[in-house]
């Protein structure tokens, strides 16, 4: 048996590991588009959260009028 067989089965090991991944990279780029394990909610919901925010800055803004130090000509023309 060799003596050094613990550094050739690190280098096996870890060249089985490289082939491995990029194996799955490969995989990967082929299917494209979403992979199974990701969520999109919370991408969604962020984006619903802005939408909201924006929403209501605009309703209050309405609502409420132009302040003392506000320029009447930077906001929607009101």
């Amino acid at each position: 048996m060799n003596p050094d067989w613990q550094k050739f089965a690190e280098r096996d090991a870890w060249l089985g590991a490289k082939k491995e991944l990029k194996k799955r990279r490969k995989r990967e780029g082929r299917s494209g588009g979403h992979q199974p394990g990701h969520s999109r909610w919370p991408g969604v919901l962020a984006l619903l959260l802005v939408v909201v925010l924006v929403a209501a800055a605009i309703v209050v803004h309405q609502i409420q009028g132009i302040g003392v130090n506000e320029d009447p000509f930077l906001f929607f023309g009101s």
